[in-house]
């Protein structure tokens, strides 16, 4: 059975805290707020709720390789300005 995108973001979601998963999360919060969104409003793109968009910027939960094409997608970025 095809994995959807609600799969690929956030199941299982990993807890970390690691610095890595912090700094990407720094990435995504600063891509949001280029692209001019709110949690909210990115949490609907990528079908998760607000909550959980605030746990990934701030590096609580790692976020899965496959997931970043996605969030990149939602946020009108490419990936590697997620990662580097």
């Amino acid at each position: 059975m095809p994995t959807t995108h609600y799969q690929q973001i956030s199941e299982p979601r990993i807890l970390s805290g690691h610095p890595y998963d912090v700094a990407i999360g720094e990435r995504l919060k600063a891509a949001r707020i280029q692209s001019k969104l709110t949690q909210a409003q990115l949490g609907k793109k990528l079908f998760l709720q607000q909550g959980h968009v605030s746990e990934y910027e701030t590096g609580k939960y790692g976020l899965k390789l496959n997931a970043l094409p996605l969030w990149a997608e939602a946020l009108g970025c490419e990936v590697k300005d997620l990662i580097v």
